[in-house]
């Protein structure tokens, strides 16, 4: 018997109307929830530096995982990598202003452990009149590193739309072969994560 599976459009808006019943994983997805700063984060350099020095900022994931945030000037690039693997090169993620406080690791448990394969976290920027905006950046981890899956509005995106899209699409997603996309309202936003993620 033949499999025909849904349009991603028609996927998508499924994803929003589910999200609508309440933030149910789906069925063996487990997650944890880690900060982007604080004390167990390693920020390099370690004094104040001036306006125009590159400040990074190293934080502790699930499995070995981590992510690594560097501040050149008032923008942001975040990427995720695991043990000695190297982050790939040039941000995979960013915004023009920040991160959220938290980044949230979803995958199964195999023998009673999270073995995360998607990450969902907050960027946040300033529009055109100076008010802070922000959109979630769905990852999928992959090996040893991670690449963007999706960009989601976060003003019209309910939180558990894109854990429920990262539970659901992250599974079968391969880095370097698919392209990451953007699920919902267009934003300028979103367009410019979408853009540098190209």
């Amino acid at each position: 018997m033949s499999i025909v599976h849904p349009p991603r459009t028609l996927l998508a808006a499924g994803l929003l109307a589910l999200a609508a019943a309440g933030p149910v994983a789906a069925a063996g997805i487990a997650s944890v929830t880690t900060a982007t700063g604080g004390k167990l984060c390693r920020t390099t350099p370690a004094h104040v530096p001036d306006e125009h020095e590159t400040v990074t900022v190293r934080c502790p994931g699930p499995a070995g995982w981590r992510v690594t945030m560097t501040y050149p000037g008032t923008s942001v690039g975040v990427a995720l990598a695991r043990g000695s693997a190297v982050a790939p090169a040039g941000p995979q993620v960013g915004a023009g202003y920040g991160v959220g406080p938290r980044i949230e690791w979803r995958g199964p448990r195999v023998g009673g452990r999270l073995r995360p394969q998607a990450a969902v976290l907050r960027l946040l920027s300033r529009d055109a009149q100076g008010t802070v905006v922000s959109a979630l950046a769905v990852m999928r981890l992959e090996d040893d590193a991670a690449c963007p899956l999706a960009w989601l509005d976060a003003a019209a995106t309910p939180d558990a739309a894109a854990r429920r899209l990262a539970d659901l699409e992250a599974p079968a997603f391969r880095c370097g072969r698919d392209k990451p996309r953007i699920v919902g309202r267009r934003t300028a936003l979103v367009e410019d994560l979408a853009a540098r993620a190209e």
